[in-house]
C-alpha cells in the first residue's frame, strides 16, 4: 500500500514540476470556440512542446475547471488587468492552461 501511495505522489509531484509559467502580463486576444478557448498574452512565449506557441488554450471538454478559468480570464481581459498562466500538456497543437494567477501589477 505504501508503494502505491509513493508512486502516486511521484506522479502528482512530477506533473506540477512540468508546468511552465507564463509571466504576469495582459491578455491581448481571446477567442471562444465550441471545444476550447484560445488566449494570447503580451508576455514572451512559453513553449509547452505542443507545436505552435502563439496561443494557449482552455480545454472546455475535458477540464473540470474550464468554466472558472474562462470566467477569470474574460473578466481580466475586459478590465485590462494582468494575469499569469500555468501551462502544461497540450490541447491540439497549443499549450493547455492549467492555472490562472491574478496580480495587482
Amino acid at each position: 500500500m505504501k508503494i502505491k501511495l509513493y508512486i502516486c505522489s511521484l506522479f502528482f509531484c512530477s506533473h506540477q514540476v512540468l508546468s511552465l509559467e507564463v509571466p504576469v502580463s495582459e491578455i491581448t486576444y481571446m477567442a471562444p470556440w465550441s471545444t476550447h478557448v484560445d488566449v494570447r498574452m503580451d508576455a514572451g512565449v512559453v513553449d509547452a512542446g505542443c507545436g505552435l506557441t502563439d496561443l494557449y488554450r482552455i480545454d472546455l471538454k475535458n477540464d473540470p475547471g474550464a468554466k472558472e478559468k474562462y470566467s477569470i480570464l474574460l473578466a481580466a481581459f475586459m478590465a485590462g488587468k494582468k494575469v499569469g498562466l500555468s501551462v502544461s500538456q497540450c490541447v491540439g497543437d497549443r499549450g493547455k492552461i492549467q492555472g490562472v494567477r491574478l496580480s495587482k501589477q
